[in-house]
């Protein structure tokens, strides 16, 4: 799977080259090319398929051979391994409720997978990178948790440095060593 930059002026990224740089050099938000067809068996059988094993299925698409598959398993357990209830709204509208996780953000699920996969991409890399993130002031901390690798934060989140060193937050509960 490549990725595209919504402003279209950068080149095609692979999956890991996306998620270390984050922002495309033209300033887009990286996006898949396409948007891969969820296997029929899948669907045909989801209630029967644990939900590491549906995300890992379905996330397996857009990482192709970048990470490999015991490595994405455990990436995607990590990520998911908490309660993620499907709660019907009606008798035709169902709602994941994400929230439940350590920080009780929905932004748990996204952040977990994203830090865990920069944590092995820069595992045996002697670089810094820097992950600038967005709030509304309800789930910096979250965030922080989550990418629990910063040496450098200020009050707005943005700039943090990610070096493949621990730094402890209060909400720590899944410490994880680089």
């Amino acid at each position: 799977m490549r990725y595209y930059s919504t402003n279209k002026e950068s080149s095609l990224a692979s999956f890991k080259e996306a998620t270390i740089k984050g922002q495309a050099p033209d300033k887009g938000l990286y996006f898949p090319e396409s948007i891969p067809q969820v296997e029929k068996d899948l669907i045909d059988n989801i209630e029967d398929i644990s939900n590491e094993e549906i995300a890992f299925r379905v996330i397996k698409t857009y990482v192709g051979d970048e990470i490999k598959e015991d490595d994405l398993f455990k990436i995607v357990s990590e990520t998911i391994n908490f309660p993620i209830p499907l709660v019907k709204v009606n008798h035709n509208i169902f709602s994941l409720e994400l929230f439940h996780g350590p920080t009780l953000a929905f932004k748990d699920v996204g952040a977990r997978f994203m830090s865990r996969c920069l944590g092995l991409f820069l595992k045996n890399e002697n670089k810094k990178v820097k992950v600038l993130v967005a709030t509304s002031g309800d789930t910096c901390s979250g965030r922080r948790c989550n990418y629990s690798l910063s040496i450098r934060q200020s009050k707005s989140c943005a700039g943090e440095t990610i070096d493949n060193t621990w730094k402890k937050h209060s909400c720590n509960r899944d410490r994880r060593e680089f």
